[in-house]
């Protein structure tokens, strides 16, 4: 919890000082804030290691993208259980691009042949995703009472609600999204 803001973070955003009632339910909704935040981008901006198995569907295939980036580090590449050498491929770490450098080289094909450890993620997590999770928090705790609710009316004054991220929100995460 707090990986992508602190609940001392979100407390000064919310301008709420010192301990509060509200602190459990503000780094509850900080973890869910953090999860809907990795299901829109489709991945966690979290410096971590992962182990990961592809299929090679054909026999020319000298490419994957891995499913986490920034990559940070490749540590180790299998193919068909034969160790690659580092040194032979080829690495973009933005998008998650590993490929085989050689000429006429191509990974084996069949279902798991192909395993990647490697390192992405984020040491320090941007400040724009930051902002981004302060200001779903802040949305999700003013909206915390209207669950349910699309829209108001309070005398000749009528409010409507949205659905999903609010669109500041969106507009930062989009550019963190991974390709389908």
């Amino acid at each position: 919890m707090g990986n992508y803001a602190s609940l001392s973070e979100v407390k000064e955003f919310l301008d709420v000082a010192g301990t509060t009632v509200y602190d459990s339910l503000l780094n509850r909704i900080i973890s869910r804030a953090e999860k809907a935040i990795d299901l829109f981008i489709g991945r966690s901006l979290v410096l971590e290691t992962y182990n990961e198995s592809y299929d090679i569907k054909d026999d020319y295939q000298d490419q994957i993208f891995v499913r986490h980036t920034p990559i940070v580090s490749v540590v180790a590449v299998t193919d068909d259980g034969t160790a690659v050498d580092l040194d032979d491929l080829g690495i973009d770490e933005e998008t998650g691009l590993v490929r085989l450098t050689g000429d006429d080289s191509y990974f084996t094909k069949g279902k798991d042949s192909l395993e990647i450890c490697y390192s992405a993620g984020y040491a320090t997590i941007p400040p724009e995703i930051v902002l981004a999770t302060e200001l779903l928090v802040s949305y999700y705790f003013a909206q915390r009472r209207r669950v349910g609710v699309r829209s108001e009316r309070v005398g000749d004054v009528s409010q409507t609600f949205f659905g999903g991220f609010p669109p500041e929100v969106e507009e930062i995460l989009v550019r963190y999204r991974m390709p389908l």
